[in-house]
């Protein structure tokens, strides 16, 4: 089946393989795979949270975070670091996401701006933390599906002073 998007046809199956691609970074990351999480990614990814709900770029403003494939990889290499005191007894997470809602294609790269709500509970020692937002994902079509060239979590209370912000969304 063919579906029209912006006037562009897109199969069904493609929209599926999205989610799919979606619904498996989820339950990576709530499995800590946090290795095969980071395979979903180009090499040319950013991963970025802003510090305010207007903000529309990373470089030009303060974020909660903003980090490249290289800073990505050094935290997955500190989550899982012996010696990280501040994560002693470790962080357990679970996320709830809604549906995928494909919201335009970029005609001149090809990717998919997909869009989708969450939910994350957050558990270290005995403090548990609650987040929500939305996530914002830019897709390229590659090889064997998609890969993630993009994620930008916005927090519903992104303006709000937060602790450390040590695990991934």
């Amino acid at each position: 089946m063919i579906v029209l998007v912006e006037g562009r046809r897109v199969a069904r199956s493609q929209l599926q393989e999205a989610e799919r691609l979606l619904y498996r970074e989820c339950e990576l990351l709530n499995r800590e795979l946090y290795e095969d999480w980071l395979a979903l990614f180009t090499d040319d990814c950013r991963y970025w949270a802003p510090l305010s709900p207007e903000q529309e770029e990373a470089q030009l403003h303060s974020s909660l975070f903003h980090e490249d494939r290289t800073l990505m990889r050094m935290r997955i290499t500190r989550l899982k670091h012996e010696s990280a005191h501040s994560l002693a007894g470790g962080i357990r997470t679970s996320r709830t996401v809604g549906p995928a809602a494909l919201r335009e294609i970029d005609h001149a790269s090809g990717d998919w701006v997909v869009e989708r709500r969450f939910q994350m509970s957050e558990r270290q020692g005995d403090r548990v933390r609650m987040f929500a937002g939305l996530f914002t994902y830019r897709l390229q079509s590659a090889e064997r599906g998609f890969l993630i060239r993009e994620k930008r979590v916005d927090l519903i209370d992104c303006d709000a002073p937060h602790e450390p912000l040590e695990v991934f969304f």
